[in-house]
């Protein structure tokens, strides 16, 4: 092992302890905080590479090998349908959704955020809380079918009796789609104008 890094190997073990100990008390299962340590231990590592002549060397071997580990470990697995049901999901709405159509999407939930990036022919729509009437009218008017994040439209039927009634009065739920992902349930439900009643 290097001198240098062996007298920076406490630093780096503390480093690399305490966001060990951090993620199996909180949020275990979020990789962003896995960049805190990672840095930690690529040091550490490279105390076990054997000496390489200049530090332009040095440097792209650390690049390599960081791409290699996020390719591999992280980027490579996630194309995987079967590692990432998201991608079945945004693949299986790319069939059903058409150029035109309008989707409402629930910015908090992160499955959207990949399906979204995988169907570009709708319009995406966001929803920060709250469904407003004047928006779906106006996406009526526009010609294409309107969808929304079937979970966000119930939790929104059920807290805001405005868009309730204005829904029962005005649309009606043509078809529905949902995909259990994980513990959660991802779904499109398509709003239907009703037509005025002569």
């Amino acid at each position: 092992m290097r001198s240098a890094v062996k007298r920076l190997l406490p630093v780096l073990l503390l480093w690399w302890g305490t966001y060990a100990v951090f993620l199996v008390v909180w949020l275990p299962r979020n990789t962003f905080y896995r960049l805190f340590y990672l840095p930690a231990l690529l040091v550490l590592g490279s105390a076990f590479i054997p000496d390489v002549k200049t530090k332009y060397n040095r440097l792209a071997l650390a690049v390599a090998a960081l791409f290699l580990l996020n390719f591999g470990f992280y980027i490579y697995p996630q194309t995987k349908p079967e590692s990432n049901p998201t991608l079945l999901v945004a693949d299986e709405m790319r069939a059903i959704w058409k150029p035109g159509d309008v989707v409402y999407w629930d910015v908090f939930r992160m499955e959207n955020r990949t399906i979204r990036y995988f169907n570009p022919q709708v319009e995406w729509r966001e929803l920060w809380g709250r469904a407003y009437t004047s928006q779906i009218e106006t996406s009526f008017k526009e010609g294409g079918d309107v969808w929304f994040d079937s979970t966000a439209l119930t939790d929104y039927r059920r807290e805001d009796q405005g868009l309730e009634s204005w829904l029962l009065a005005n649309c009606v739920i043509n078809e529905s789609y949902e995909f259990p992902v994980g513990n959660n349930v991802v779904g499109f439900t398509r709003l239907q104008k009703l037509k005025p009643s002569k």
